[in-house]
């Protein structure tokens, strides 16, 4: 009886010893496989997907299917590629700085008291502060371009009503207004929910935010990449004389603290 158990347990430890053995070629083997298939490429193979990578302008502007743009337009993009000012005043910008974006459309009673209060905040002139204008007007461009306290980077945002004042995205002649039927009117429109047609100069506040924020973060050289913080305020913010200070110390408790209150650091204009 002992004789017959001994050997069928060698017999279930060497077939278990199997199976472990070949179950271990069969990871093995399919491991060798996977590392083969999902290798990576050479040079050439890199290459080729970095230049397939490489963003066509023209067809992505397509794709948007946005507006033709016009002379006016086509001026503003091309100041918008322009170097900041006063490089020469300050030739570096502080390591840790805080990049302030100033929203700014046409009231240049507001604009004066913010940049007045800009040049009195302690440490604005380690930073670039880029102004971002809602189409080009010539008032408000004068007092922007009198801003010596730090460096200086302007943005014109081409696809304003004022920029466009006779087809889209301004206004257009066959445009339906405010509740018209465009059956009746023999206008054009797509009315919201409530019946109401696009007002373009309502409209193109959310517009200049949307290409203002999608231009800072990915648009300009100055910015592209940037994975430090950002102040965004508009022009009919008074901004406190301690307020970048002040930011700078919460940006360096936020990697400690959990929870942080809000912090004005601003009053609106009124």
């Amino acid at each position: 009886m002992a004789n017959y158990k001994k050997p069928r347990f060698k017999d279930a430890a060497f077939k278990r010893f199997l199976s472990v053995v070949l179950g271990t070629l069969l990871l093995v083997s399919l491991l060798v496989v996977s590392l083969g298939t999902n290798a990576t490429p050479g040079s050439s193979g890199l290459d080729e997907d970095l230049s397939e990578s490489v963003v066509n302008i023209q067809s992505f502007r397509e794709k948007l299917n946005l507006p033709k743009e016009n002379d006016f337009s086509i001026r503003l993009e091309k100041q918008n590629r322009l170097p900041p000012r006063n490089i020469d005043l300050y030739p570096r910008l502080a390591k840790d700085h805080i990049t302030i974006v100033l929203y700014v459309h046409n009231r240049p009673q507001y604009l004066r008291v913010v940049v007045n209060s800009l040049s009195k905040v302690v440490g604005i002139s380690e930073t670039l502060l880029i102004v971002s204008h809602d189409g080009y007007f010539e008032e408000m461009n004068k007092i922007v371009e009198g801003i010596k306290f730090c460096r200086l980077k302007q943005i014109f945002a081409p696809y304003s009503p004022h920029v466009f004042t006779d087809s889209f995205p301004g206004v257009s002649s066959k445009d339906c207004q405010e509740k018209d039927e465009a059956g009746k009117k023999h206008c054009v429109g797509n009315p919201d929910q409530y019946g109401n047609h696009r007002s373009p100069n309502i409209v193109s506040l959310k517009h200049h935010w949307w290409w203002m924020m999608n231009t800072v973060w990915d648009g300009l050289k100055e910015t592209r990449g940037h994975d430090g913080h950002i102040l965004f305020i508009e022009e009919d913010h008074f901004i406190y004389p301690n307020a970048y200070r002040n930011l700078q110390l919460l940006v360096s408790l936020k990697p400690n603290k959990s929870q942080i209150a809000m912090l004005q650091i601003w009053h609106p204009v009124m």
